[in-house]
Formats: structure tokens, sequence, C-alpha cells
């Protein structure tokens, strides 16, 4: 079977409650660099307030006003089980850029235009495109074949361990970090840090009661310590995007797709 929306969206998806003011719903798009944004009820999506609405009320002087009055209800959108050629078709049909991915009217993902050319084209670049690095060789090969050979079949467990459990709560686990750099390289590291797009510190709890192990958790930051019983430890995080108010203020943290969570990470190694 084909791709479908649930395996290209983005999620969880930013959003926007709907009995806030227009200039605040301004200030939260500008924070996020987003043009429109689902307006929710709960987790029930019921709209979609833009830029552009914002702008218009603020032109008439009414940046105090609920977002309710200016939102777009009855938003296309599409099913977690759409195949990807019907979003494509959608999105050209009606020109829009993104469509919001619904369960009986739950918001459950996002697909952009960028996730539906990255699905459909892949890594076929225009001629005059740069490509500053490409993968080769081995990295090309079966993951799970290199960890065998190179990992401790206790620590494979524990990571398939994790795969497991984070479905069974709806979330997704990542490896990253210098783990997986020096995993590559064919550097010995066993100091593991996953992320989970979902909820991180939930995972190191539910881990922690069936291995028998503790886990310390930090909820401001949304990050976790899992202690295994033979002292191992495993750094567990929720995928997370962090902003500031004001300069020299601690950073206020949300959660976010892993891929937001990778864009505020440090990769000059």
């Amino acid at each position: 079977p084909g791709l479908l929306a649930r395996d290209i969206m983005s999620t969880p998806v930013k959003t926007i409650p709907q009995n806030i003011s227009m200039e605040e719903a301004g200030r939260i798009m500008l924070r996020y660099g987003h043009t429109g944004m689902p307006v929710v009820e709960g987790e029930k999506m019921i709209g979609v307030i833009s830029r552009r609405d914002v702008d218009k009320a603020k032109i008439h002087d009414l940046g105090h006003a609920p977002i309710k009055g200016f939102m777009s209800s009855g938003v296309l959108s599409v099913a977690p089980d759409t195949p990807v050629g019907e979003i494509q078709r959608m999105m050209v049909e009606y020109d829009v850029g993104r469509l919001p991915v619904t369960d009986n009217n739950r918001l459950m993902g996002i697909v952009s235009r960028t996730d539906i050319l990255r699905t459909l084209h892949g890594d076929d670049y225009p001629e005059d495109h740069e490509v500053l690095y490409s993968f080769t060789g081995e990295e090309n090969q079966n993951c799970l074949a290199i960890m065998q050979e190179r990992m401790p079949s206790r620590l494979i467990a524990t990571l398939r361990l994790a795969g497991e459990m984070a479905e069974s709560i709806g979330s997704r686990v990542y490896c990253v970090g210098g783990f997986v750099r020096d995993f590559f390289l064919r550097v010995p590291n066993f100091d593991v840090d996953l992320v989970v797009e979902g909820d991180g510190e939930e995972l190191a709890r539910k881990m922690a009661r069936h291995l028998g192990g503790k886990a310390r958790i930090h909820e401001r930051f949304r990050t976790a310590a899992l202690i295994l019983p033979d002292g191992t430890k495993i750094d567990i995080s929720t995928a997370r995007t962090e902003y500031y108010e004001f300069p020299a203020a601690l950073p206020k943290v949300e959660k976010a797709s892993i891929r937001e969570d990778m864009y505020r990470r440090d990769f000059t190694i």
C-alpha cells in the first residue's frame, strides 16, 4: 500500500485556543514564524486563523477582539488514512499549502506542501541545487544489522522496548545526539539519548516500572533520566521547542515535532 497522511504528517501541531484575542494570536504566530494556525476547543479543531486576519483586525482597532469572530470555520482537512496522492490533488485543486489531519474533528497532525514534495521526489534536487552532504555506503545499510554487530544485546533489547512502549502510548521515539554520530563513526559510545514525539516523561515512567528502575523527572524542561537496575542511565526528553519572552529570560519549553526539536540542536561537531 502507498503512503498515507499519518505516515508523513507533522505532529504535534502548534494550535491557538479559541478564547484568546487577535493581538495575542498575532504574537503566537510571530513567535513560531507561522502565517496561519488551527484554532482548537480542547482537542477539537474548530477553525483556522491567519496572519491576514490578524492584520485586518489591527487595522480596525480590533486587536482586543476574540479570534472566534475572525477565524475561518469549515476548514478543509484530511483523515489519517488519506493517500498521499489524494492530498496532493486537494492541495492543487483548492490552492492550499497545508492540510490538517483530523479524526472525528480531533486534530492529529498536519501535512504541508513541503511534506508532499519530499515524499514524492525524495532527493531529486534541481541541477543548480548544491548538496552539502550526502549519505553513502554504510549509512544506507540496514541499521539493525549494524546494531547487532556493535552493541550489547541488552542495550538493543532496551531500545526495542522503548520503541514498543512509545507506540503503546501513541508516541514515537528516536535516538539522537553523540550516540548516533559515534554509531556511524564506529566509535564505542553507549551513552543513549532518546527524544520522544509525544510524552517523554510518561515513557520514562513506563520503562522504569517495567524494568524495575527509577525515573527522575524534570517536568519544567520535559526531560527525564531513566536509571536501570545495573546503573545504566538513559536520558529521555520530549521533543520540544524553546523561546524566550525577553532577553536573559529562562526559556519557555513547549512540545514540538522531532523536526522542530532538531532545529534547536547544535550540529557543529
